[in-house]
């Protein structure tokens, strides 16, 4: 089951035309800015990276893990500070290559820097999740919600938890949250779309759909 919905995720997340072209556009031009910031004197990016809001290494690993290109984070971020946010975008993209004791160290590193890290706990929840701990991956989901209650990554994952242990109302509540974050986050339409059709509630089922149609509009079927 834990597999179903990870496939369900990624699917949501990657089959879409659009929405996939975007992000490949977005990383290519994340790498223009990185080939660029290399270019420049050493005491001058030093004084750079000192600004506020310095985070142009955690939207290229975000916009990489995004493609499905798990590699390519790894390698693109090798020389990056290892920030906990970074961290745990790397632990996240060697759970996808399958690398799972070497994600939990990157977890783990991350969450010694920085014991609030939501998504280093979510990213220890999913490790725990593949393992068929569902307990404690319901646990340290909880955990994650409890530091940073926006943290859609959570809240998205709590929810395909808790569909997979066959609580449907539980998941529902859950990507309730998401969308009020985000009313047009298109995963976690499907995600009530999908719960919805099993309830037998089809208008809602169709709402939902419709809704997530604001994000891909040409992605998704009529």
């Amino acid at each position: 089951k834990y597999f179903h919905d990870w496939v369900v995720k990624w699917t949501a997340r990657y089959v879409c035309d659009e929405f996939h072209r975007g992000i490949a556009e977005f990383a290519q031009a994340l790498r223009v800015h990185k080939d660029a910031r290399e270019r420049i004197l050493p005491d001058v990016l030093e004084q750079v990276q000192a600004l506020p809001g310095h985070d142009s290494e955690q939207l290229l690993a975000d916009a990489l893990l995004r493609q499905g290109d798990f590699q390519k984070v790894l390698d693109d971020t090798e020389k990056f500070q290892r920030t906990p946010a970074l961290l745990a975008l790397r632990g996240e993209a060697l759970i996808g290559l399958r690398k799972l004791d070497e994600a939990k160290k990157e977890f783990q590193v991350a969450l010694d820097a920085q014991p609030n890290s939501a998504d280093a706990l979510t990213g220890m929840a999913r490790l725990a999740a593949i393992g068929n701990d569902l307990e404690g991956a319901r646990a340290l989901a909880d955990q994650a919600i409890a530091k940073d209650a926006s943290n859609i990554n959570a809240l998205t994952f709590k929810g395909e938890l808790l569909r997979a242990q066959e609580k449907p109302e539980e998941a529902r509540a859950a990507f309730a949250e998401v969308l009020k974050l985000d009313p047009t986050n298109s995963s976690a339409n499907l995600e009530q779309a999908y719960l919805d059709i099993v309830a037998g509630k089809l208008d809602a089922a169709q709402a939902a759909v419709n809704q997530a149609k604001k994000s891909a509009p040409r992605s998704l079927p009529t």
